[in-house]
């Protein structure tokens, strides 16, 4: 199936059967040249691979590279989304990278890659919840093995390791039993033990080792007892361990141990007396270490020790005085290390064997100097030496041959230099293209970008979002038009700016549109008149000023626009301040009703029609926000009851109408905060039910009208959330869902669909998710665990009935595919994925889209604005009934690829129509000169064998078998009969391809789904 966001082609000239009907409606905004930040910084290299964190459209994520634009990818949208995983602590482990990221509902975790898209996975979710974390860190490698810190509520803060498998993860030892916490640090590999600090009540603070993995630490005291020297900063050096500790009278000093107690004491006390050296950035060079320390005299500067009191030494004094130099990395190539020194504008590259006579400058001196790296032979740093910007600096330690590295395009501000083979990766800023990854071999043509991470996609900020006469109302700002009214049928054509209300780029920005008399009225700018009441038929010459509440160019800024009959309530600003309105459409008989004399207003607000009424809420000086109605008279407008008298409020949340009725939650005397409704009258304003009896209340509210029933969500003792239901008599009134230990927010996107409700829930087990309910208990449960585990699966805010289809629409996230558009009918396998989004790279690693959100039906469309990581944030339609009702569209990945890992696909060849004689089931990329067949059935599904998705549910109808041609095609024929009875039927159907690299049982790979319905 053709991809939805191709454009280079005419749609005219696209077969039918290839025409998705997932399809982007129109790139309103273009990509421009781009000057966004993906802000990448290299942090581990493992087998010629770089992994690190970047940031674009789904936030920042774990990325390679492998020093070229092909090779540069995103492993893995971890948080779903535009939201971040904020990958950190990249630690390689023989041939995979550990690190710790977030996801949504889980928590920052440990996850694992070996550098390709499949190899990327969560390791373990140590800490189970909903957003709870380990508090992963200190990692280190040893013997083949990644141990860490974490803390889970059994063991507190303790040492950790894993081969990178849910059962190879296990505690080391809980060295402070029970709850306490060791709290473990300063991994380092010597001697080939694992050493460590940690701490517990019978030796306090103390170094640890591990002779080898799978054996018990043991301590290695310093301090006998619970005494401590508080022992940091662990450095492994030839058959020294270095370290600093903290004596009585000698302060924060340098430290050694050859690994027994009569070889363990103090190298030097380098700062007399009690203050400490200061000391930081211990380097190992080759027998000895290299560190920054303060002698108390000439500041912090660079010195080596060999362990011994005579070869401790001052290197540099590289800002003579007290003022000292600023601490920066050693570069070790070979036995030369290189280290910048200086201060205040003023640094020099120096270079030394380890002795003092052996430290000379190389070259300087620098306005700017910062963090070399040892590369290309020699040394590379970024620098600057007088005006201007940093720029990327290489040496070979003479200074001849030190000179400032040019790059195409060029650069500023290089940073996070990191080493890959023979070349260094660094971010830095260019000019249209923002701060992104690039390269170097250190000569000028090998100089240049590897990926421009986060482009310009150029978003259009679409809102506004109405269904009027088939078409689509919306407000998108686009192409040097301000935000302005447009309309769209789904096509291309047929989208377009309605009119530029304000032109010469500026905004008559739509608020609250609603349609009424058929007509779209909403708030917004008109020229001459100001904010005010606009109105349209559909066509530029039908869009006019409908009233001017506020005359001449004052803004009485429209809101919260409610039609009611043949009336439009809306609210406005004038100098009586924000009040109720209400219009027939003319100038003349437009009234205003001033709730809260004077110029403060009364604030209306939650309007909705009951009936030939509305009711609302108002707050005025001396009876708070409580429920109003009115007629829309100034006579019938009235405040309903005052539940709590005086200026405090009773209202608390609402409206939603059932039957005669309109629900909401009040503060009722003696009763708390509980269910009430009113038909619109006083007498009829009253305390429904008490779900709590007595004054704690049960705050009801989310209040969503199915049908004859009408759902909320309530708190009683025993049901801390609840989703509740009423048929609009106390006794049909019931809690048929308890989420004990949860909150409100963990109930939402309550949609009804017929009598029915569907919603998402986050149970603390499974994550936000889908469920269903019918009323019942019985019949109020989980559809699908999408993302399987306690990760979300539904992105909340998006979940929408598909009109009368029995179908509801959402974004929905399996952990594999991305984020991607979902629809289900509340069966489990009656949920699954339709459409693609997401770029071939973008959509390989699992990316999907970065956002999807605002969904809303028009008749048989399905409009959403999504930002599938190429066009930006754009308008899309998915179809439901293509032409005339028939229908057919791909869903679902099989995870299920064949030779050369290509994963089998299943298009269809025409449209279902009855009567099409010709419809056939396509097949592309599978196994050449091989064999195939087709499985179908009357239901989509989710399970997996060998780890293949079966995307079609039993029982199941084999088609016949087809051999495949030298491309790997095939098709199999499918005539439809003349039947109108079957129209509406759907099915569903997946390709087998005989192959021996398939892993469905060892010789199998299989195609992605298909869904198709009988139509016209």
């Amino acid at each position: 199936m053709a991809r939805a966001f191709v454009r280079s082609i005419p749609l005219s000239l696209l077969p039918l059967a290839s025409l998705p009907a997932q399809t982007l409606v129109r790139d309103l905004t273009p990509a421009a040249a781009s000057s966004v930040a993906g802000n990448p910084g290299l942090a581990a290299v493992c087998n010629g691979i770089g992994v690190f964190a970047a940031t674009d459209q789904y936030g920042r994520e774990p990325w390679r590279t492998d020093g070229t634009e092909a090779g540069t990818f995103r492993l893995r949208d971890v948080n779903p989304g535009a939201a971040n995983s904020d990958p950190s602590d990249l630690t390689v482990v023989g041939n995979q990278v550990f690190f710790v990221a977030r996801q949504d509902g889980m928590g920052r975790e440990l996850w694992v890659t070996d550098g390709t898209v499949a190899g990327t996975r969560l390791v373990i979710d140590l800490a189970p919840g909903s957003d709870v974390s380990a508090n992963i860190s200190s990692l280190a490698a040893f013997g083949g093995r990644l141990f860490f810190a974490a803390s889970i509520t059994a063991s507190g803060t303790e040492l950790w390791s894993t081969d990178g498998t849910v059962t190879g993860t296990q505690l080391v030892a809980d060295l402070a039993p029970g709850v306490n916490s060791s709290d473990p640090s300063d991994l380092v590999v010597w001697n080939n033990q694992l050493w460590f600090v940690a701490t517990t009540s019978a030796t306090g603070r103390e170094t640890w080792r591990i002779p080898a993995p799978g054996t018990a630490p043991a301590v290695f005291e310093l301090a006998a007892g619970s005494a401590s020297l508080l022992p940091d900063d662990l450095c492994a050096a030839g058959n020294q361990l270095f370290f600093t500790a903290q004596q009585t009278g000698l302060g924060r000093e340098l430290w050694r141990t050859d690994g027994t107690v009569a070889g363990t004491r103090n190298v030097k006390d380098i700062a007399s007396g009690t203050a400490g050296a200061a000391i930081e950035r211990i380097t190992s060079f080759g027998n000895s270490v290299l560190f920054w320390a303060n002698d108390g005299v000439s500041g912090l500067e660079a010195y080596a020790s060999n362990g011994t009191l005579a070869g401790t030494s001052r290197l540099v004094d590289g800002v003579p005085g007290a003022t000292g130099s600023v601490a920066q990395a050693f570069a070790i190539t070979g036995s030369t290390a290189f280290f910048g020194a200086g201060n205040g504008g003023v640094f020099q590259l120096f270079r030394t064997d380890g002795s003092v006579a052996g430290t000379t400058v190389v070259h300087g001196p620098f306005a700017q100097f910062s963090e070399p790296v040892a590369a290309l032979g020699g040394v590379a740093f970024v620098a600057r030496q007088t005006a201007g910007t940093a720029q990327l600096w290489v040496s070979n330690g003479t200074a001849a041959g030190t000179r400032e590295q040019p790059t195409n395009p060029p650069v500023t501000n290089p940073s996070n230099l990191a080493v890959l083979g023979a070349r260094i990766v660094f971010q830095a800023n260019a000019q249209n293209i923002g701060n992104e990854l690039f390269v170097s071999d250190g000569t000028n043509n090998g100089s240049h970008l590897i990926a421009d991470i986060f482009t310009n996609r150029g978003d259009t900020p679409i809102t506004e979002m109405l269904a009027f006469g088939g078409r689509l109302f919306f407000r998108a700002t686009s192409g040097g038009l301000g935000a302005e009214p447009w309309f769209s049928d789904g096509t291309q054509a047929g989208t377009n700016v309605l009119l530029d209300i304000n032109p010469a780029g500026g905004s008559s920005s739509p608020t609250d549109a609603v349609v009424w008399n058929n007509e779209v009225w909403f708030g917004g700018f008109w020229p001459n008149a100001g904010l005010e009441l606009v109105r349209t038929n559909g066509t530029a010459v039908g869009t006019r000023l409908g009233v001017d509440v506020n005359p001449g160019a004052n803004n009485a800024g429209a809101r919260r626009l409610t039609p009611v009959g043949n009336k439009l309530f809306f609210t406005a600003t004038t100098t009586a301040g924000v009040e109720l309105f209400v219009t027939d459409g003319t100038q003349a008989s437009t009234t205003q009703f001033d709730l809260q004399p004077g110029n403060n207003g009364s604030n209306p607000d939650n309007l909705i029609a009951l009936g030939n009424r509305l009711v609302f809420t108002a707050s005025t000086a001396t009876q708070g926000e409580e429920v109003w109605s009115s007629d829309g008279t100034v006579a019938g407008t009235q405040i309903l009851v005052d539940f709590q008298a005086g200026s405090t409020s009773g209202f608390f949340d609402g409206f939603a109408v059932l039957g005669n009725h309109a629900y909401f939650a009040a503060t009722v005397n003696n009763a708390g905060i509980e269910l009430c409704r009113t038909d619109g009258t006083p007498g009829g304003t009253t305390l429904f039910a008490d779900l709590a009896p007595g004054t704690a209340g049960s705050r009801p509210n989310g209040f969503v009208t199915a049908g004859s029933r009408l759902f909320f969500r309530a708190y009683v003792s025993g049901l801390e959330t609840g989703l509740w239901v009423t048929d609009g008599t106390v006794a049909g009134t019931r809690a048929v869902l308890d989420l004990p230990g949860t909150l409100s927010a963990d109930i939402q996107d309550m949609v009804a669909v017929g009598n029915d409700l569907f919603f998402v829930a986050d149970d603390r087990e499974h994550g936000r998710e889908l469920w269903f309910s019918d009323g019942t208990q019985a019949g109020t449960r989980l559809v699908a665990d999408l993302n399987a585990g306690f990760g979300h699966g539904v992105m909340a805010g998006t979940l929408v009935a598909m009109g009368t289809s029995g179908f509801v629409a959402f974004a929905g996230y399996d952990g594999v595919e991305g984020m991607q558009l979902w629809v289900s009918n509340g069966a489990p396998g009656g949920t699954f994925q339709v459409g693609r989004l997401g770029s071939v790279a973008s959509t390989a690693a699992g990316a999907g889209a970065a956002k999807i959100h605002s969904l809303l039906p028009v008749d048989d469309r399905l409009f959403f604005v999504a930002d599938d990581g190429v066009f930006g944030e754009e308008l899309w339609v998915f179809t439901l009934d293509g032409q005339n009702g028939a229908f057919a569209q791909n869903y679902g990945v099989s995870l299920c690829p064949g030779t050369g890992g290509i994963t089998p696909e299943i298009r269809a060849f025409g449209l279902p129509q009855v009567g099409n004689g010709a419809f056939a089931l396509d097949l592309a990329n599978g196994l050449p000169n091989s064999v195939a067949f087709v499985v179908a059935g009357f239901s989509p599904s989710l399970f997996a064998i060998d780890g293949c998705r079966i995307l079609v549910g039993v029982p199941w109808i084999f088609l016949p078998a087809v051999l495949t041609n030298g491309a790997g095609g095939a098709r199999t024929p499918l005539p439809i009969t003349a039947d109108p009875t079957q129209i509406g039927t759907s099915w569903f159907g997946q390709y087998v391809v005989l192959d021996p690299n398939g892993p469905l049982f060892g010789d199998l790979s299989m195609s992605n789904g298909l869904w198709m319905r009988l139509g016209t």
